[in-house]
């Protein structure tokens, strides 16, 4: 099944955490929520070298709509964490969430290299020119070279949905401001996703004219996955 809505948390872990923080998110962490009804699936990235800071790691989950991200389901999990969350949350720092929904794709989901690319209009531009992208894709992904690309509009309503529970309570809220559009590339290698940023970034300028939005670019490589299970 075809996400319809993604849901990005952008963290950074120290050094001396990542063993510990590796196994709860493997372990727990990733099944619990794809165990939750309208998970597609979980993904774990860390930061392809040096990173912002906040931009360390990403965690990436693929739903069925974006309205799963506000669900009973995974409302009552969020106002339950485990034991071991509640142990592990602290090792998470500075947590930036952003729901979106899914306004246009092209070409396959997967490979190891992924980069999101936040975009945000210049003083005084529409986010809503950002759709003027939709119809790009295939020649970005094209000219790139990437498996897939990915065109997304965030919903700050559901972003927020997590700050109200016993677990988001743990976490930082993202700035109030912080609700871009986003692009998001997968490729099979480095080269190949440089490529297609450098061709997202030409479609970003031709919507832009003189006045381009700006990008806000991070590069990841694949550190877990796990899928839903296919109900009956």
């Amino acid at each position: 099944m075809t996400a319809a809505a993604m849901l990005f948390n952008w963290l950074d872990v120290l050094p001396g955490d990542v063993a510990a923080f590796r196994d709860w998110h493997s372990q727990e962490h990733i099944p619990e929520r794809v165990g939750i009804p309208g998970f597609l699936r979980g993904r774990r990235y860390r930061a392809d070298g040096p990173a912002e800071p906040g931009h360390g790691w990403l965690a990436l989950y693929d739903a069925v709509a974006p309205g799963v991200f506000a669900s009973a389901d995974y409302g009552q999990r969020l106002d339950n964490p485990t034991a071991w969350t509640r142990r592990a949350l602290p090792l998470v720092r500075q947590v930036s969430r952003t729901a979106c929904r899914v306004v246009a794709s092209v070409g396959a989901s997967g490979g190891p290299c992924l980069a999101t690319c936040r975009l945000s209009p210049p003083g005084g531009g529409s986010p809503q020119s950002f759709a003027e992208l939709a119809p790009g894709l295939g020649a970005v992904c094209a000219r790139g070279g990437a498996l897939g690309v990915t065109l997304l509009a965030p919903d700050a309503a559901i972003t927020h949905f997590k700050d109200r529970t016993r677990e988001g309570v743990a976490t930082d809220a993202p700035p109030a401001t912080d609700y871009p559009w986003m692009l998001v590339a997968e490729a099979d290698s480095r080269a190949t996703l440089d490529a297609t940023i450098a061709a997202i970034e030409l479609a970003a300028m031709a919507i832009g004219g003189d006045c381009p939005p700006r990008l806000q670019v991070h590069r990841y490589r694949l550190d877990a996955v796990q899928h839903a299970t296919p109900s009956d």
